[in-house]
């Protein structure tokens, strides 16, 4: 199965994105791919990493998972950080490592997008749930 890449992708919805501007979206059966961009009215929360890199993670993992289980929410995560401020651009990268009946473990590292760095800010692994409609 080919990726899906889009420049704009209204098809995202997550409270984050009133904090980022989305650049690009990269879907395979694989891996999720997102860069984003600091709106330059919330750059004042920049601070504020660790909640905030929280939010992107599950934006990020709950799209890799509903690839692979369908619709589910992080059960646990363990959120490893590398930075105290946000960059002005990031790179989120989720994937689903095992599945297992309604359960599936992902990872993901949200890397500086700025001056071509790819410098690692933040990795998280953890355990997704299927939710029941």
């Amino acid at each position: 199965m080919d990726s899906i890449t889009t420049s704009y992708a209204p098809r995202l919805t997550h409270p984050i994105l009133h904090f980022f501007n989305v650049l690009n979206v990269n879907d395979s059966p694989e891996r999720v791919s997102i860069e984003l961009s600091l709106l330059p009215a919330t750059r004042l929360w920049r601070d504020k990493a660790t909640g905030i890199l929280a939010q992107v993670i599950d934006m990020a993992v709950n799209r890799a998972g509903n690839q692979s289980i369908g619709d589910c929410t992080p059960v646990e995560l363990e959120l490893f950080m590398h930075c105290t401020q946000i960059p002005d651009s990031i790179k989120v990268e989720a994937s689903v490592e095992f599945v297992c009946e309604e359960n599936a473990l992902f990872q993901c590292q949200i890397y500086s997008a700025q001056d071509s760095s790819d410098e690692l800010i933040a990795a998280s692994h953890g355990t997704l749930k299927q939710t029941k409609a």
